[in-house]
């Protein structure tokens, strides 16, 4: 399958129809706002992204950070993995989320327990809330700026979203295999734990650090902080993802 790479730079109305490029940003925006059949826009997102990858990749995210503007920290952030825009994570809507982004069956699985899996355990429902799912897997994770609806907060939880970015990032341009390896023991440091929850720990550390080995593999090679920011914003995975997987998404969203 193949992927668009995350290393173009942001691009004006003005650049993206100048002439050195043919896409037409105006146009771009109607067909994602208008177009009635899912089919044709599937088709026409799959033409642009083929044809204008730089833009495209650009162009899909400005749309989708504004569409996402008046939800809460969390619900931008777990989007594109509720198709239907029913504030709603189902167990196999987010494994079917990760196969779109071109993960295998094995790693949509465990990537779909790192998701939710406490949520799943602590509601006893496969289907929970959003809000219930992120109380449980994340308690003391910045849950009131997800979790609060005030749009106010978003920028809250921006500024506390940057933070934690930038701790991953340590003052480094990318981030390379051995620095996720290294944040993940930092982790394992920072929390410590004994007796059964040690195994727990474990095993989140695992699936911690196939997480970001996987979106380090989606996003061409590396990780920026801009490519971590725009998975907490919300609009990364719209990005990257087949053109053709995001014309049902879209359209949710209006």
């Amino acid at each position: 399958m193949h992927f668009f790479l995350n290393n173009s730079t942001q691009l004006s109305d003005e650049a993206t129809s100048s002439k050195s490029s043919t896409f037409l940003p105006k146009a771009f925006r109607a067909a994602l706002e208008h177009m009635k059949s899912e089919e044709l826009l599937s088709k026409y997102l799959q033409k642009q992204a083929k044809l204008h990858p730089e833009e495209y990749h650009e162009a899909i995210q400005a749309y989708v950070l504004e569409k996402l503007t008046d939800r809460t920290g969390l619900m931008r952030h777990v989007s594109f993995f509720d198709p239907d825009n029913t504030s709603t994570l189902s167990f196999l809507n987010v494994v079917q989320g990760f196969r779109d982004l071109g993960f295998s069956a094995f790693s949509a699985f465990g990537m779909t327990c790192l998701v939710m899996g406490g949520g799943v355990m602590g509601t006893q429902k496969l289907n929970p809330p959003v809000e219930e799912v992120h109380k449980l897997q994340h308690p003391l994770f910045h849950t009131a700026a997800f979790n609060q609806n005030q749009s106010k907060l978003n920028q809250a939880h921006d500024k506390l979203v940057e933070r934690l970015v930038d701790q991953i990032m340590m003052g480094r341009d990318e981030i390379e295999k051995q620095d996720i390896l290294a944040f993940a023991d930092e982790v394992e440091k920072r929390h410590p734990v004994a007796g059964p929850s040690k195994i727990g720990q474990s095993i989140l550390k695992q699936l911690q650090i196939l997480a970001f080995t996987n979106l380090q593999d989606i996003c061409g090679g590396k990780l920026t902080k801009k490519d971590l920011m725009d998975l907490y914003r919300g609009t990364l995975f719209y990005a990257i993802a087949e053109p053709d997987t995001v014309a049902h998404r879209v359209m949710a969203m209006r």
